[in-house]
């Protein structure tokens, strides 16, 4: 008498997927913590989620082995698709992954210019929060000569600020940023007389 085959198991695949939307609305409707922790926590719900669900295919699923390395090669030429199509570029301000095509026109940072000599020469522009202009940490139209042994760069400005806590915002002749006085964090906006005001403090 052949061996029935035993049904499925769907429910511990519903389980997995419950769990990790709950545990998704969870993070994100609690007030406690930071737009970049819900971010990072959110990121590892995804992560284990997926493992646990390929663990699931191949382990506990109870479909045949056909089927289960069909659906594995599957997510793999996923995984291989995705890695071919889109490039990694680094994460945002508030840690959110960026990817771009990879055909995408690149922005450099620096257009290497051998005419260029000084660092300092090109149009003011103004880097008015984190990241840039676009929050996306690349800055255009700069003209700079990449051959730093023949002309490296040149300190223009410096004011010391102890333990720093931000990045700069650059706006015309002021460059604001914080930093940590005992238990305060103090704004500072230095500006290019090298006078250095502080904008307030925060506990």
């Amino acid at each position: 008498m052949a061996r029935s085959q035993k049904p499925v198991r769907w429910w511990l695949l519903f389980v997995i997927i419950v769990v990790a939307i709950l545990g998704a609305v969870v993070i994100w409707i609690s007030e406690a913590g930071h737009r970049q922790d819900k971010i990072l926590q959110t990121s590892l719900v995804v992560i284990f989620t997926t493992f646990l669900g390929i663990l699931w295919l191949l382990g506990f699923s109870r479909l045949s082995w056909r089927v289960r390395l069909i659906a594995f090669a599957a997510v793999l030429f996923s995984v291989f698709l995705g890695a071919n199509l889109f490039q990694f570029k680094g994460f945002s301000g508030d840690l959110t992954p960026i990817f771009e095509w990879r055909w995408q026109e690149k922005l450099s940072t620096f257009l290497q210019d051998p005419s260029s000599i000084s660092n300092t020469e090109g149009p003011a522009m103004d880097y008015p929060q984190f990241l840039g202009q676009n929050r996306n940490g690349v800055v255009t139209g700069i003209k700079l000569n990449l051959d730093w042994e023949t002309h490296p760069p040149k300190l223009v400005w410096r004011w010391p600020v102890g333990a720093g806590w931000s990045d700069l915002a650059v706006v015309e002749n002021s460059a604001i940023t914080q930093k940590q006085e005992g238990d305060m964090e103090a704004i500072l906006v230095p500006d290019k007389s090298r006078a250095c005001r502080p904008a307030g403090a925060t506990s």
